[in-house]
Formats: C-alpha cells, sequence, structure tokens
C-alpha cells in the first residue's frame, strides 16, 4: 500500500501537481494504518484435524494392506506426537523407533523437526491407549511384526 501511495506522491510531483496538504497526508497515513489491519480476504487456513476426523479416515483403511497400515501408523503417529508428515519422510527408519521394554510404548528419534533444526535429536514418547479404538502404538506393532522389523524378543 505505501508503495502505490508513493507512486502516486511520484506521478504528482511529474506533473507539477499539488499533492496532499500535511492535513490530508496525515488523515492518509492513518487510514492505510488502519487497512493493514483488515484483512477482507477469505482465510485459507485450513481446519486441524479432530479426533472423530481422523478415526472416520482410520475406519476406511483395509489395515491388512500393508501400504495402507503404513498410513494409518503414520496419521496416528503424526496426530498423537503433533507432527508434520514430513518429520516422519524425510529419512526415518525401524532404527529410529525404540521400543519400551514393556512393548506398551516406544520412542521416535527426530534428528531435525520445524522447530529444531540443529543441535542434539529429540524424542517423542508414545505410549500404548488400551481404550481406543485406534491405537497408535498397537498398530505400530502390528507394522513391526508383519514386517519383521523388531531386532529383540518384543516381536
Amino acid at each position: 500500500m505505501a508503495g502505490k501511495i508513493s507512486q502516486l506522491k511520484t506521478y504528482f510531483s511529474l506533473m507539477g501537481e499539488p499533492w496532499l496538504s500535511a492535513g490530508d497526508a496525515g488523515k492518509l497515513a492513518q487510514i492505510v494504518k488502519d487497512l493493514e489491519y483488515l484483512d477482507v480476504r477469505a482465510t485459507c487456513k485450513k481446519e486441524p484435524i479432530r479426533w472423530g476426523m481422523l478415526v472416520d479416515m482410520l475406519r476406511l483403511k483395509d489395515l491388512t494392506n500393508p501400504v495402507e497400515l503404513c498410513e494409518a501408523v503414520m496419521m496416528l503417529l503424526c496426530y498423537r506426537a503433533a507432527l508434520r508428515s514430513g518429520e516422519l519422510t524425510s529419512g526415518l527408519t525401524a532404527a529410529d523407533i525404540c521400543w519400551d521394554d514393556d512393548g506398551k510404548g516406544f520412542r521416535v528419534l527426530l534428528l531435525r523437526t520445524k522447530t529444531h533444526r540443529r543441535g542434539a535429536a529429540i524424542s517423542v514418547h508414545i505410549r500404548e491407549d488400551r481404550l481406543c479404538e485406534f491405537c497408535c502404538v498397537k498398530l505400530m506393532r502390528k507394522y513391526f511384526r508383519e514386517n519383521k522389523l523388531f531386532q529383540h524378543p518384543l516381536g
């Protein structure tokens, strides 16, 4: 907006016409300041996924299909740990999943995230939810078993 006003001021100067009086310039400055905070455009921000929406999507998955099982695990992990999908798909391997001794939880080791870009890796801990229809830990365990990814007796 300030750029357009500057262009108008230059145009008037080149045409030899007077620009605004000091009082009018002050009024215009106030209007511009007010307009900067008034956004009349429709928002492009998407609604966050709520638990019910996620459950509806998961019910459509065929969890006997390895690809759909993997997708379900990723969806649940992103939801439970508040991760972005890119944080799970940028080099994460089975070795980055550290299972608790009791097998009822795991830690995901993340080297980088949007908010953690340097320094030591961080981990996110997920525990089993026995009351939940779709439990991230149970589905991750199923995925590990079906793909023979366990490195110790848990599997």
